[in-house]
C-alpha cells in the first residue's frame, strides 16, 4: 500500500500485511473459555481438569464453529450473527466469578455515564445477537488497523496512516441511506460514511492497536454527530487533533505533521486557519476547545465484562480488543482514568462522558423495523453481484455467495489490491452482458439453462454435452422469426430484472473502486485514468466527487500542487465534502506558490 500526505504529499510505501482471520483461530485460545452443560471454569484454567477430555472437545468445537462464523470473509453474507452466539453461548456459560465482579466504584462510574438500558446491557451474563455485531465490527478492525498502520514505526505515523486510510476509503455522505442505523461493517463495505461514521470508524482502528481517543465537541453542544467536533488522539501526554468531516488531521504550525490540542490553544489561529471563507468560518474556536466535552469513543459492549472473558480466546496474531473496560482493573486503569489523565490540566473527569452515536448505531440496527430492514436489504442488493468465467453459462452461478461484490471489497479493504481488481473487472463485465440483453442482443451465457439430464458435478463429459447442447440451442434461436426473438429476449430481460438492477448499482460501485486499488498501488497513472473514465461514464455517479479527490492525490503524489488544488476547487457547494477540499485545495495552492517562490 503506498501513502500519501495529503498537505506534503510525501510518499510513504508500506509493506502490505495480510490480515489473520479467526480461521486460524488456536484451540488452546478456546480452551480459556471454560465449558458450558451447567459446569464452569475460570478463564485461563486447566479446562480439561474440570471436565472430561470429550466434554471439553465439544466445547472447543462449538467455539471454534461460532467465531469462524463470525471470520471476516463471511460478515453479513453467508453467516450471521445469531447462529454463531447461540454456539458461544452453548460453549460459554458464564458465572459471576469469570466475569469478574462489578465493584461499587465502577458502578457508580457506571451510573454517571452510561443510561440504565446500557448499564443492564453491559452487565449481562449472556451473549446476544447485538454482541454478534459487535465482534464483527471489532473483528474487521482489527484486520483493517493492522493492513491500515503500514509500517508506521511510532504510534504517532500509525494513527496518521490510519486517518488517511479512513478518509481514502470512506467517502463524506452528510446521512445514511433511508437514514438507517449502520454497522461499522455496513459502513466500511457500502464506502460512504457521515463524518461521525469516520470519527468512530477511526476510534475502532485506533483501538485494536491499544491507541486511546476521543470525541471532542463544544461544552453546549447535544449531539456530536450533528455538532462540530474534532477526533482527538491521546499519545504520549499529548492530544492530537484530526477532522474527519474535512478529512484532515489538523496542520501544525510550520505546516508538516498533526497539531497538538496543546498547540492549539496556544495558537487559535491553527484553527481559524482552516475557515473556508470569511462568511464560512471553521466552526470550532480554541476558545471554545478551553471547555470541551471529552467523549469516549465505544458501544456498551465494550465496557461488557463478557467481552473481557471472551477475548482472551483471542491469542497471539488473532488477538482481537472485545473489551476495553471503563472501570479500573486490578492491574491497569481502565478508559475513564485513562483519558482523564491524558487531559492534564485541559480537562478534569467532569469534562468525561460517552458518545452516544456508536450505541444508537448499535442499538437501532438491533431494533430495526420491518420496513428499515427491508431498505437495507436494498442498500447490501449489490453486494451479492457475482461474476461468470469466461464461457460460463450465468445460470450456474444463481445463489453463490462466497464470489461476490462484496468478497472483491473485503479483499480491496484487506490490501490485496490486484486481486480485487480482477474481481470488479468482472462484475463490470457481467453488468454490460446485461446492457447487451437491454440492447436486443443476444447474450448465450444469459439464457438459462434447458438441459435436466445433465448434472453440473457429472465430470468433463458432462460439461462438453452441455456447451454441446446449449451451441446448438442458439444456432436454432438464431432461425427463429424476428418477432419471437425479440420477445424472448424481453422475456429474458424480464428474468434478470433483479440482477440487472443489482448488478448495475455493483458496476457504478466496482468502477470506482479499480481507480482506488490502482492508487493504492502506486500506479498513478492507471487511476487517474480509470477515474477520468468513471467521471464519463457515471457523470451523475455516487462517486464523482471520490473520483476527483483520487485525482487530485495523484496529482499531488506527482508533485502537481497546481493541479491538484485546481481540481478539488471545482467541487460543488452542494456536496458534503465542499469545505473540507476547498480547505485542502488552498493548502496545496499555498504549497505549489512556495515551491515556485523557492526557485526564483
Amino acid at each position: 500500500m503506498v501513502d500519501y500526505d495529503v498537505v506534503s504529499g510525501e510518499k510513504t510505501v508500506h509493506t502490505t500485511r495480510r490480515p489473520f482471520h479467526v480461521v486460524a483461530l488456536l484451540l488452546a485460545g478456546l480452551c480459556v473459555l471454560g465449558c458450558g452443560g451447567g459446569k464452569q471454569a475460570t478463564p485461563g484454567s486447566n479446562t480439561s481438569a474440570a471436565t472430561g477430555d470429550g466434554e471439553n472437545e465439544v466445547t472447543n468445537e462449538l467455539l471454534f464453529s461460532a467465531v469462524s462464523q463470525l471470520d471476516v470473509e463471511s460478515l453479513g453474507i453467508s453467516t450471521d450473527p445469531e447462529s454463531a452466539i447461540s454456539l458461544i453461548n452453548q460453549a460459554f456459560v458464564l458465572s459471576t466469578e469469570e466475569m469478574g465482579e462489578i465493584t461499587e466504584a465502577a458502578s457508580n462510574s457506571w451510573s454517571g455515564l452510561l443510561t440504565e438500558a446500557e448499564r443492564n446491557f453491559a452487565a449481562g451474563q449472556e451473549f446476544t445477537t447485538r454482541d454478534g455485531l459487535h465482534m464483527w465490527d471489532a473483528l474487521l478492525s482489527r484486520d483493517l488497523a493492522y493492513v491500515a498502520s503500514g509500517s508506521g514505526e511510532t504510534e504517532l505515523e500509525q494513527a496518521n496512516a490510519l486517518f488517511k486510510f479512513v478518509v481514502r476509503n470512506l467517502t463524506l455522505a452528510d446521512r445514511h441511506p433511508s437514514d438507517l442505523p449502520l454497522t461499522l461493517q455496513e459502513i466500511w463495505m457500502s464506502g460512504h460514511a457521515t463524518a461521525a461514521d469516520r470519527a468512530w470508524a477511526f476510534g475502532s482502528l485506533l483501538r485494536q492497536l491499544d491507541i486511546d481517543s476521543v470525541v471532542l465537541t463544544t461544552a453546549d453542544g447535544d449531539d456530536a454527530a450533528t455538532q462540530p467536533f474534532l477526533v482527538g488522539v491521546l499519545l504520549d501526554g499529548k492530544v492530537y487533533l484530526y477532522d474527519p468531516r474535512l478529512g484532515l488531521a489538523i496542520p501544525a504550525a510550520d505546516g508538516n505533521g498533526t497539531a497538538t490540542l496543546r498547540e492549539v490553544l496556544a495558537e487559535p489561529e491553527l484553527l481559524s486557519a482552516l475557515s473556508v471563507s470569511e462568511d464560512r468560518p471553521y466552526p470550532l474556536t480554541a476558545e471554545q476547545l478551553k471547555t470541551a466535552r471529552v467523549m469516549l469513543i465505544g458501544d456498551s459492549a465494550y465496557w461488557a465484562l463478557r467481552m473481557r472473558a471472551l477475548e482472551k480466546a483471542f491469542i497471539g496474531n488473532d488477538r482481537v480488543r472485545l473489551y476495553d473496560g471503563l472501570q479500573d482493573d486490578a492491574d491497569q486503569p481502565g478508559l475513564i482514568n485513562r483519558v482523564v489523565q491524558a487531559g492534564g490540566d485541559v480537562w478534569d473527569r467532569e469534562s468525561v462522558s460517552v458518545w452516544d452515536y456508536p450505541e444508537s448505531q448499535l442499538a437501532g440496527h438491533a431494533s430495526m423495523s420491518l420496513s428499515q430492514q427491508d431498505a437495507l436489504r436494498t442498500v447490501k442488493d449489490s453486494w451479492k453481484a457475482g461474476w461468470q468465467e469466461e464461457g460460463d453459462d450465468f445460470s450456474r452461478q444463481d445463489g453463490f455467495t462466497s464470489s461476490s461484490q462484496f468478497a472483491a471489497r473485503l479483499l480491496q479493504l484487506t490490501g490485496d489490491y490486484e486481486a480485487a481488481i480482477k474481481l470488479y473487472v468482472q462484475i463490470g463485465k457481467t453488468n454490460r452482458d446485461f446492457q447487451k440483453l437491454q440492447s436486443g442482443q443476444v447474450v448465450p451465457q444469459l439464457f438459462p439453462q434447458e438441459s435436466a439430464g445433465v448434472g453440473f458435478d457429472e465430470g468433463d463429459q458432462a460439461e462438453k454435452i452441455r456447451k454441446l447442447e446449449n451451441t446448438k440451442r442458439f444456432a436454432d434461436f438464431e432461425n427463429r422469426p424476428a418477432a419471437v426473438k425479440e420477445a424472448t429476449l424481453k422475456g429474458l430481460e424480464q428474468y434478470h430484472a433483479t440482477k440487472i438492477r443489482q448488478y448495475r448499482s455493483a458496476a457504478n460501485d466496482a468502477s470506482y473502486w479499480v481507480g482506488l486499488c490502482q492508487f493504492e498501488l502506486d500506479k498513478i497513472p492507471a487511476s487517474k485514468n480509470t477515474f477520468e473514465l468513471y467521471l464519463k461514464s457515471y457523470p451523475a455517479g455516487s462517486w464523482t466527487t471520490a473520483s476527483r479527490y483520487g485525482i487530485a492525490l495523484g496529482q499531488a503524489a506527482q508533485g502537481d500542487y497546481a493541479a491538484a488544488a485546481e481540481t478539488l476547487a471545482a467541487t460543488p457547494e452542494s456536496d458534503p465534502a465542499y469545505d473540507g477540499h476547498q480547505v485542502q485545495s488552498r493548502l496545496w495552492k499555498q504549497r505549489a506558490e512556495a515551491a515556485i517562490d523557492s526557485e526564483k
